[in-house]
């Protein structure tokens, strides 16, 4: 029986709310979810026992409803906008937000992270004036191709890799139209292996949880992720060499909880660092690491939320997590082609796999599919565990024969992986 003295607010509907709600409901909380029309997927799906029809940026009639209800907690999962309102409620009416000032700027600001990096001792890359840039002030001081993105934007929206001048200004536009604040910025293509390093925070104390190797494929001309792998080849060295200056970093950014991941791009055995989230992924990465570590990203934040935290006491001196050697996982996520879907096969077969889940499904049958060249893109997010690469390689074979979204004219709109040879993974011994 839930406890209607501990209610937890579920701020918006995104990636990782309906476990959250779940694991709430589990521990005896009372759970409320607001959210201005029906969720994406249904209300009915993310099952709170209440839910208000609030706009989250009406945070006046937000205010004045917890008080009324007596609500002990707020929580927010990967929508960095549900976050934004998140924080600025629970300063509100006085209840605990995990993220630091500091540490949420950089998580918004790519700028403002990438300065922080140089500061602690972390290699970024080079950044060019993006103002002269487009008046054609600089065009003789860079070498295509350059990166244009938005400074505080996320899912890789707005982002272009552009080879000469006339693909810089569409970028430039692109970026612009992206960004909410109207920042953008352009710096140097580092090319190499995309890895994604992934930390919670308790009482200050960072521990490494994992980290996630990128395999890319093609979305109309853009060289975007489609096989995520744990744990990464380069874990060890990892660690060695740049671990203690990602504890610097999140001490200058004062961030003490919470869980983090920090995104970089490995060329010639330096790690170029790009990004900086300070929330819960929305690639499902916690699902897989779960699995593989034992420990869980969402209902550590679930508990965060509702006051129920440790100290770094426990965690003696531990700087990380080990990984499961008898385990490997992959993310496989699926993109598709604009259009509109007409017929979905396939999909109870892949959920029927053994070692396989389903854990986004975006699209269903009569929703149109935008061009966006952003992870709105992504159709299916799936998980694959096995102690096998060659057996993971195999149901990924499998999938891209008997999933398949068509549209009206009968073209199959999904964008399989179908790099095989790049899926080589030796399984450390035990």
């Amino acid at each position: 029986m839930r406890d209607k003295e501990e209610k937890l607010l579920f701020m918006g509907a995104s990636i990782g709310t309906e476990e959250a709600v779940s694991y709430a409901r589990e521990q005896g909380v009372y759970t409320i979810l607001t959210a201005q029309n029906a969720p994406e997927n249904g209300e009915e799906k993310f099952g709170a026992d209440e839910y208000w029809n609030i706009d989250l940026a009406d945070l006046v009639s937000l205010e004045k409803k917890c008080r009324k209800e007596k609500v002990t907690g707020i929580f927010a999962a990967t929508s960095e906008f549900c976050l934004d309102m998140s924080g600025e409620l629970c300063k509100r009416v006085g209840l605990p937000f995990y993220a630091s000032d500091a540490g949420w700027a950089a998580s918004r600001d790519k700028r403002f992270f990438k300065q922080c990096c140089k500061e602690c001792g972390l290699t970024v890359p080079k950044e060019y004036p993006l103002d002269k840039l487009v008046s054609g002030e600089a065009s003789s001081s860079i070498s295509y191709p350059i990166v244009v993105k938005p400074a505080d934007s996320c899912a890789r929206q707005g982002v272009s890799v552009c080879k000469n001048r006339d693909e810089l200004l569409a970028g430039y536009q692109k970026a612009m139209q992206a960004s909410p604040g109207k920042k953008c910025l352009a710096e140097e293509f580092v090319k190499g292996m995309e890895t994604t390093f992934f930390y919670y925070l308790q009482d200050g104390k960072a521990v490494f949880i994992g980290c996630e190797d990128t395999k890319y494929i093609d979305v109309g001309g853009n060289h975007t992720s489609g096989i995520l792998l744990y744990p990464g080849r380069e874990t060890e060295s990892f660690l060695k060499k740049d671990h203690h200056k990602i504890e610097t970093l999140f001490r200058k950014l004062s961030c003490k909880w919470g869980v983090a991941f920090l995104q970089a791009i490995l060329k010639d055995g330096e790690y170029y660092f790009l990004e900086m989230g300070y929330r819960l992924d929305a690639v499902y990465s916690w699902s897989i690491l779960a699995s593989l570590t034992g420990f869980h990203s969402v209902r550590y934040m679930v508990d965060l939320a509702r006051g129920k935290v440790g100290t770094s006491s426990s965690l003696k001196e531990r700087t990380a997590i080990l990984m499961s050697k008898k385990e490997i996982g992959v993310m496989y996520l699926i993109w598709a082609k604009a259009g509109r879907v007409d017929k979905v096969i396939g999909l109870e077969t892949v959920r029927s796999m053994p070692g396989v889940s389903v854990l986004l499904e975006r699209y269903g049958e009569g929703d149109f599919i935008e061009n966006s060249a952003s992870m709105r893109q992504i159709a299916y997010q799936i998980s694959i565990l096995s102690g096998d690469m060659k057996e993971i390689a195999e149901k990924i074979k499998i999938i891209n024969n008997v999933l398949q979204m068509y549209d009206e004219n009968g073209e199959n709109l999904l964008l399989p992986f179908q790099a095989f040879e790049e899926l080589e993974f030796e399984k450390e011994e035990d």
